[in-house]
């Protein structure tokens, strides 16, 4: 993300003939100060449909607490820390009591986290305390689940899908996404009626290598006091069908037996879009908007994801 923001500052000089309203870059401030905090609600939806019938198959709302730890030599150095998770009532019966069990698992998880000199992401500092905090929720949550009266068959079941998780590349991978979508475009230069093309991966539904995508960032709105940033980025269609491809001769040889002419290969398209509002005086993000559209022929899934963020009591200046 450092080089996409530094391609979209060295663009911005390159407008031809702006009018002298245009001319100006929207710079967004980083020099946060040491103590700031920001209070941020994530809202999560996973919708699926086959053709026009769509469903709800997951929501939940999701507070956490971003503070400035440290400034370094070339960035910062922060603590995003997750709050309590609700979840939507989308999940009845016997499963919504280990639902609401698995929700607290990420309650109180601190990430440290290293961020460039624009405010990015960099690196995640606390890995094996991660791990060594989610075995210890999980073996409470085991206990938990025992003395709801869970068999052991079942509670073995429930969790065998969370264990692999706590494999310490797993959690390198995946602990900081959130964080790092939500900061992604801090400390970036745009010009107006300047969009940036770019390239970068998208992950492959099917399995396998993730696809290579094409994008567009853009500023599609500002005044003196907002900002608005706006991000699209499209799996390309020659890679998506040969991953589709692939992951059928995968199947085929999985089953024992070659890919033939019968085998229909699926039609894969990724679409992913996000919008980023900033305050302009202190640089932070006070919204996200995050979609990721992901179809196989005629099945897709919608991931939403929402961030809303203000000032902490503590953290109202820059």
């Amino acid at each position: 993300m450092k080089v996409l923001l530094a391609a979209i500052a060295l663009a911005a000089p390159f407008v031809q003939e702006p009018a002298p309203e245009q001319a100006l870059a929207v710079v967004l401030p980083s020099d946060w100060a040491v103590g700031a905090r920001l209070s941020i609600v994530l809202e999560k939806v996973r919708e699926k449909s086959v053709g026009h019938q769509r469903e709800v198959v997951r929501a939940s709302r999701t507070a956490a607490e971003l503070e400035v730890l440290a400034r370094t030599v070339d960035g910062f150095r922060v603590a995003w820390t997750w709050g309590a998770t609700e979840l939507e009532p989308t999940v009845a019966g016997a499963n919504a009591r280990l639902a609401e069990r698995l929700a607290t698992v990420h309650a109180g998880t601190r990430l440290e986290l290293s961020l460039d000199s624009f405010g990015s992401v960099r690196e995640l500092l606390n890995v094996d305390e991660l791990v060594q905090r989610y075995e210890r929720v999980l073996a409470e949550l085991d206990q938990t689940l025992a003395e709801d009266g869970m068999s052991a068959e079942r509670r073995e079941l429930a969790l065998s899908a969370v264990r692999p998780l706590l494999e310490p590349e797993v959690v390198l991978a995946t602990a900081t996404e959130d964080a790092a979508l939500f900061l992604a475009m801090s400390g970036g230069s745009f010009a107006p009626l300047a969009p940036v093309e770019f390239e970068d991966s998208l992950p492959n539904p099917l399995g396998g290598p993730r696809i290579a995508s094409r994008g567009v960032v853009e500023l599609t709105d500002h005044d003196t006091e907002r900002a608005t940033i706006r991000r699209t980025l499209s799996a390309d269609p020659r890679q998506a069908a040969i991953s589709a491809h692939a992951a059928v001769q995968q199947l085929s040889a999985n089953a024992g037996r070659a890919l033939t002419g019968d085998d229909a290969v699926p039609k894969l398209a990724i679409e992913d879009e996000a919008t980023w509002t900033f305050d302009r005086a202190t640089g932070w993000p006070v919204a996200c908007r995050h979609e990721r559209r992901t179809s196989v022929n005629d099945r897709a899934q919608v991931e939403r994801r929402t961030f809303t963020a203000a000032p902490s009591a503590a953290g109202e200046s820059r």
